[in-house]
């Protein structure tokens, strides 16, 4: 398994570079409010703000969104993180699983299947994404 996980690891290195994905999301701003709107009701998300305040729930967190500070507007790093923070983001992973030699082989009829996904985005001492 831990060879395993090294090689895709690898492969996911290899697929998309930190500038490739900056650049990805600087080119979708409306991917914000696709987050805040669409996907905070739909999956597992907590909010950690700049001073430390955890916010959950759905409507909570869409509050917390449209008074957010002007750190995460337009084209700030936190902006970023708000568009980078949904599903989108999974993408590149399932690639990585599924190409060129990955544990999960689509020819084979083998599938990935997502069964849950948690996101946090946590705006202290510069946006983070885990």
């Amino acid at each position: 398994p831990d060879d395993m996980v090294r090689r895709t690891n690898l492969r996911l290195h290899a697929a998309a570079s930190e500038r490739d994905l900056t650049a990805y999301y600087r080119s979708r701003p409306g991917l914000g409010d696709y987050t805040a709107e669409e996907e905070v009701g739909r999956l597992d998300y907590t909010v950690v703000t700049e001073d430390g305040v955890a916010v959950t729930g759905a409507e909570r967190i869409r509050r917390y969104f449209r008074t957010r500070p002007p750190s995460q507007r337009d084209g700030a790093p936190g902006e970023l993180l708000w568009r980078a923070g949904n599903q989108s983001v999974l993408a590149d992973v399932l690639v990585g699983l599924m190409d060129g030699g990955g544990p999960v082989v689509p020819e084979l009829g083998m599938s990935a299947v997502a069964t849950g996904a948690a996101f946090r985005l946590d705006f202290r001492a510069g946006p983070r994404l885990s």
